[in-house]
């Protein structure tokens, strides 16, 4: 599956981040490339193509494409120091 979603974008998955679009009004799902991701927010109204530019993409809304790792965040264990004697 993931071979025939590369052949398909282009893009190799990157399995260390996920993306998603984030603007005001819409937050797009998890994806494995920044292209998918980006496809989204185009397909949702969030960007456009520049007319002027190949290959560029305009916001139209205030927005961004966050990026996370997809491996849950490791636990920190915190030590308390012990009481002082006599308390």
């Amino acid at each position: 599956m993931a071979a025939q979603r590369f052949a398909e974008s282009g893009h190799r998955p990157d399995p260390a981040h996920l993306y998603r679009y984030h603007t005001k009004a819409l937050v797009g799902p998890w994806r494995e490339t920044r292209a998918r991701a980006m496809a989204d927010a185009l397909h949702a109204g969030q960007i456009r193509r520049d007319e002027g530019g190949r290959h560029k993409l305009v916001w139209l809304v205030e927005g961004r494409i966050e990026e996370r790792s997809p491996d849950p965040p490791v636990a920190v264990r915190v030590r308390r120091a012990p009481p002082p004697p006599g308390v």
